[in-house]
């Protein structure tokens, strides 16, 4: 199917102007797409000659998107694999505890078939950063890029370091959301490191944050200046091989013998994403090797606003999850790329979910799959319906509301007794194991129910999601 190229009327007219190099490709190739190692020159990273293979399971059956979705409306009667398949899916994976929950593959895709995970890639630099200080290749995330990229001396930029790329807080003038032409250009050009040299500061670096990919390539080319190794090549060294990887992956190049997208380029399988994820989530060790110090490990999972950063992203990775934005827990977080490619990680239930696709098709993916993570083990360890009477009981979100559940024949009376706040009681009907609902309020309840017993519950309304612990 041809490629809408309105929406790129503009950045191509703004690029012609400049004479940018990459017009052509833009004017022929259009916007990014997950098969573009096609199209780019590429370098080629070795899996081993011995794979690890998790443990496999039947597929399990994922509770309705009802549930868990996000994004566009979904009927009832909508079944998981119907939504997946509908919403441009073409890989999708859970697994927990070292076991494959659930592995399916859309649209002509199947276990083998690399995909482009665009800014999942970024993820991958930071991991190689973190080994690359270990082994003394770099001092430290304060040293400043220009010990690396001399040509960043001058003009404002001698300040910037590579912890600055790492939480985004650069300061460049180029922000992928605000410079979409910009972002093609560096997506097609055949000499990234000329657009570097040409990047302006806008900020001063580490005072606040702005997503700019461009930040990702120049860490990535410090990292390639300090180890004096190719992205691939360390890459294939450090991870894919020690974590026997079942496929060969791919970074696409600017040109022949070129510089490696280090922002966007990788392609790879979702089998194989799902061990990077499995390393982050034993804390860099694998299988008794620690291949990334585990404090580079943890500091990636922690949520802070100090020196301009965002409480959203932290060392190349995301911690937008539901789970953390209902207060349920702040443990979990993903790598995420264009076109809705998630490699999402959860270490308190040992979990990690892969999804790939050819669009994102109005859902916001993270949420999706960390919020099908809590439901999916809840509907899981409840066969049956839960006992109304063990619902019964005080609820309080960490915000400091709280609620009173009783049991009313088939149903649930949600009781506000905080004495501030005389709101009347609420009924809600069940209308699966572990949820309630009612109707005329727009109001959802599910119960996070897990080895017998009753956590507390996710309360859904137009107002927002909250977690409310039992006490």
């Amino acid at each position: 199917m041809k490629k809408n190229l309105f929406p790129l009327a503009l950045p191509v007219v703004l690029l012609l102007i400049n004479g940018c190099s990459s017009t052509s490709y833009i004017l022929k190739y259009n916007v990014p797409d997950i098969t573009d190692t096609k199209i780019f020159p590429s370098d080629t990273i070795h899996t081993s000659a011995s794979h690890f293979e998790f443990f496999k399971s039947g597929n399990q059956q994922l509770p309705p998107p009802l549930f868990w979705a996000n994004g566009k409306p979904v009927d009832e009667d909508v079944s998981a694999e119907e939504f997946l398949q509908a919403h441009s899916t073409t890989a999708f994976l859970i697994i927990r505890n070292d076991t494959i929950l659930y592995e399916k593959y859309f649209d002509g895709y199947s276990r083998e078939k690399l995909s482009q995970v665009f800014s999942v890639t970024k993820s991958v630099v930071s991991m190689l950063v973190g080994i690359a200080i270990s082994e003394g290749y770099i001092k430290s995330t304060a040293q400043p890029v220009a010990d690396f990229l001399p040509y960043f001396r001058g003009e404002g930029r001698e300040k910037l370091t590579l912890n600055h790329l790492l939480q985004m807080t650069a300061g460049f003038s180029f922000k992928d959301y605000k410079s979409w032409g910009r972002l093609l250009n560096l997506y097609y050009t055949n000499n990234q490191e000329r657009l570097v040299k040409k990047l302006k500061q806008q900020h001063e670096p580490g005072t606040r944050f702005a997503y700019s990919s461009v930040a990702t390539q120049v860490l990535g080319m410090c990292l390639e200046k300090a180890t004096g190794k190719r992205f691939s090549e360390y890459l294939e060294e450090k991870i894919w091989k020690p974590l026997g990887m079942e496929y060969d992956a791919r970074v696409a190049l600017d040109r022949q013998q070129g510089d490696a997208k280090m922002f966007c380029g990788l392609s790879a399988s979702a089998i194989d994403l799902a061990k990077l994820g499995r390393l982050y989530l034993n804390n860099g060790n694998w299988n008794g090797t620690q291949l990334i110090p585990e404090e580079w490990v943890l500091a990636a999972r922690q949520a802070d606003t100090v020196d301009g950063r965002s409480r959203r992203y932290a060392y190349c990775w995301w911690l937008d999850t539901y789970p953390r934005k209902v207060g349920y827990c702040d443990n979990d977080f993903f790598a995420g790329g264009y076109r809705g490619q998630v490699l999402y990680v959860n270490p308190n239930d040992n979990t990690v979910m892969v999804r790939l696709g050819k669009k994102e098709d109005g859902v916001f993916w993270p949420y999706a799959l960390s919020k099908l993570g809590l439901i999916q083990e809840c509907e899981r360890e409840s066969c049956n319906a839960i006992d109304l009477l063990a619902l019964e009981g005080n609820y309080k979100s960490r915000k400091g509301k709280s609620f009173n559940l009783k049991k009313m024949n088939d149903a649930i009376l949600l009781e506000n007794f905080d004495s501030s706040d005389k709101s009347e009681a609420l009924e809600l009907k069940r209308d699966s194991n572990i949820s309630f609902t009612n109707k005329d309020k727009d109001l959802k309840i599910i119960v996070d129910y897990r080895n017998q017993r009753v956590k507390g519950f996710f309360l859904e309304s137009p107002k927002g999601a909250e977690f409310f612990e039992k006490i």
